[in-house]
């Protein structure tokens, strides 16, 4: 995500900020939801599951230092 770009702009830079955040907040709680699924499917033998961890922790790693990033923009423009 390059710097200053936070999805659509509604007009107001501070409130297109806070809701890409909210935004981001979601897709962590998803991918986390999707990681422990992966990981009950693999505990239970389905190897393939393991690459699907994988990419879900690296998802989460993703938006963790994205929304990172946001909220430190988003403190600086108070």
């Amino acid at each position: 995500m390059e710097e200053g770009h936070y999805g659509e702009y509604s007009g107001n830079a501070r409130h297109s900020r806070k809701m890409e955040m909210v935004h981001d907040r979601e897709l962590i709680y998803d991918a986390k939801g999707q990681l422990h699924r992966a990981d009950k499917k693999y505990k239970a033998g389905d190897k393939g599951a393991k690459q699907e961890m994988i990419h879900d922790r690296e998802l989460i790693y993703d938006t963790k230092t994205q929304l990172h990033h946001a909220d430190k923009d988003y403190k600086h423009d108070k």
